[in-house]
């Protein structure tokens, strides 16, 4: 029997210009491309990956408050084989903790990621945040293809829902269980939307080193 070394092999951030290398060692197909609304970014990575059959979203995590795609990078994505469509990185945690000190890093110096909901009564607030959620998801719509909500919590899925947005659920880090993803399933169905998952490995001591050390004991108690 090999030696099982109760070590996981931690997850990795590369730069644009490293996508197709990475992509080839590790036989990658699919990419969640964060690029902070710098559309210079995106030149020759997309041409590259869809060159290489990679499919990709375009997560604009960083950006200004407010910022949708420019009419020129949406022509653009509509030739691009590859493009699946923008996400909105974690907009449920950026709306409803926006005056948590872990959300000053994105300078946004504790706005309100969708709407400013302050001091409003809980209805008024759900339909501001949802006209904004609408608002977003047309100017982020590329031919024919929805932008989608990546969640933290399952709070707004079914209002990003209702907004014709697809639902992406995180697994692996703040919550994952059963109720996140009944949630997520039955935002997507009851609106008709795609159901999408996050796979997400940012805390990757916190998360896979739990994980795997499940997996070595189960495999221990059960060989």
């Amino acid at each position: 029997m090999s030696k099982i070394e109760p070590k996981p092999l931690f997850g990795l951030t590369v730069g644009t210009d490293e996508a197709i290398t990475r992509s080839t060692d590790f036989g990658l197909d699919f990419y969640d491309i964060h690029f902070g609304g710098k559309a210079e970014l995106l030149t020759p990575t997309l041409a590259d990956c869809d060159r290489n059959n990679i499919k990709y979203v375009l997560n604009f995590e960083g950006a200004p408050i407010g910022w949708v795609p420019e009419l020129m990078l949406k022509k653009d994505l509509a030739n691009h084989p590859g493009f699946l469509g923008f996400i909105l990185d974690e907009a449920d945690h950026m709306q409803i903790n926006a005056h948590w000190p872990i959300i000053d890093y994105y300078g946004y110096n504790d706005k309100h990621y969708l709407a400013e909901t302050e001091g409003l009564d809980l209805f008024t607030a759900r339909e501001a945040v949802l006209a904004s959620l609408r608002s977003r998801n047309k100017a982020c719509t590329v031919a024919g293809k929805p932008a989608a909500v990546e969640h933290l919590f399952p709070v707004m899925m079914h209002l990003a829902a209702k907004a014709g947005l697809n639902v992406s659920p995180k697994i692996l880090k703040e919550i994952c269980g059963p109720v996140m993803l009944a949630v997520a399933l039955g935002a997507a169905r009851q609106y008709n939307v795609d159901f999408w998952i996050d796979v997400d490995y940012w805390w990757h001591n916190e998360v896979i080193v739990t994980l795997w050390n499940f997996l070595i004991n189960a495999y221990f108690t059960f060989a």
